[in-house]
């Protein structure tokens, strides 16, 4: 593959059994799945997150399907375009709980063939897009809905039972005033988009990532500029209300992810922002909050 940025965002699985680490922490985790699902984005090099300079185009932007039981060795991934940005968490795609969809949300467009080698991320445009996957046979994911959506959506979440698709936007899109999205869902097929009030997130303020509790019509907010979470629980007519207190956490979180069993939310938060750029020969430290 001729592409220069790759990005496991998400994991497919059967089941997992973790080995015993007592007498040997260097023995590999065996975990039972059926494909790794992952997005790749062809249109900047890693460097341009310090330079903004997008460099050299190459490929396309595609979601990939990796079927796991093979020996490593043996390991092929099959590919379908997919627009899509890695500006972001890695939360662009997610898997439906019974493994047969994808889907991706396109935070930025890709650039044009042919566009000037020079170009940087000032150039890309906004997308508003969102895509649904058919992955029934893994060795050929194919398109089957393509819909459009507010400006620069930046994650989505698929609830427990397959039924309902969250999605969130970037203030500097249209997240200032639809920050959230809820889009029903129903054999393959998305419905018209909702986009609720959310009073936990101030008008502004950036909602980084939305994502489903794993039992429950219940969302983590994670705020990205207040560095705090909140929830929110699914009520009629496709609205939200506040659920619990809101948890302050730490320095720009990124993405909140829930256990299995739902008791916790684990948040990474990065420490970026003003006070730290310029200062990459010596990244600050990052920390990793749970919330139960």
């Amino acid at each position: 593959m001729n592409i220069k940025q790759w990005l496991i965002a998400s994991i497919a699985l059967t089941g997992i059994a973790l080995p015993v680490f007592a007498q040997n922490r260097t023995a590999p985790m065996n975990f039972a799945g059926r494909y790794l699902v992952s997005v790749s984005d062809a249109d900047m090099v890693a460097s341009a997150y310090i330079d903004g300079n997008l460099g050299t185009r190459e490929g396309e932007d595609v979601i990939s399907l990796i079927p796991v039981g093979k020996h490593v060795s043996q390991l092929e991934a099959f590919e379908a375009p997919a627009s899509n940005s890695v500006a972001g968490p890695p939360v662009v795609v997610a898997v439906t709980p019974d493994g047969r969809y994808a889907m991706v949300v396109e935070t930025w467009t890709q650039r044009p063939e042919g566009a000037a080698e020079n170009q940087t991320f000032a150039d890309l445009e906004h997308g508003n897009r969102i895509l649904v996957f058919d992955l029934q046979d893994p060795t050929s994911p194919s398109l089957v809905q393509e819909s459009a959506i507010a400006e620069r959506p930046t994650a989505v979440s698929i609830n427990f039972d397959g039924s309902l698709v969250a999605v969130s936007f970037h203030p500097s899109g249209a997240g200032t005033e639809t920050p959230l999205a809820l889009i029903p869902f129903s054999n393959g097929q998305l419905g018209e988009p909702v986009y609720p009030e959310v009073i936990t997130i101030p008008q502004g303020d950036e909602l980084i990532h939305a994502e489903w509790h794993p039992t429950e019509n219940v969302l983590a907010l994670v705020n990205e500029t207040s560095a705090e979470v909140s929830f929110a629980r699914l009520t009629g007519n496709l609205t939200l209300e506040p659920w619990g207190n809101t948890v302050q956490i730490e320095k720009a979180p990124y993405m909140g992810r829930f256990t299995p069993d739902g008791r916790h939310l684990i948040v990474n938060n990065l420490y970026w922002g003003a006070d730290v750029e310029g200062r990459w020969t010596e990244a600050p430290k990052g920390s990793i909050n749970s919330i139960r």
